[in-house]
């Protein structure tokens, strides 16, 4: 026959769950924010600017979300970790930019 946890057992669990529902609370408003702030923000200037305008923002939002899926994942947590060796990060950042760079000014010259 199984045993039942004690109850201190059970007491441990509810701060444990709290804490979880609170960061999950925590990262839902986050990523709420992170949508409607700039759709708030588009639709502002939407009112205000001319249509033409407006294409070009959002041609230019675009390419940015493109680039940033393409980015190097965990480059820049890579770099933050490494707080003994400044010049080599701030080369290999400045390295970065002006690659990933190239392309967009390639294609505004275009």
């Amino acid at each position: 026959m199984p045993r039942s946890a004690p109850a201190s057992d059970a007491k441990a669990e509810a701060p444990a769950t709290r804490r979880y529902l609170h960061g999950a609370a925590w990262s839902a408003l986050n990523a709420l924010i992170a949508t409607l702030l700039p759709l708030g923000i588009f639709v502002i200037f939407a009112r205000g600017l001319p249509a033409a305008e407006i294409g070009v923002v959002a041609l230019a939002v675009a390419v940015t979300e493109v680039i940033k899926a393409f980015a190097l994942p965990g480059l820049y947590e890579a770099l933050l970790q490494q707080t003994n060796d400044r010049q080599r990060c701030t080369e290999t950042a400045l390295a970065c930019l002006l690659l990933g760079g190239w392309p967009c000014v390639a294609c505004t010259c275009c």
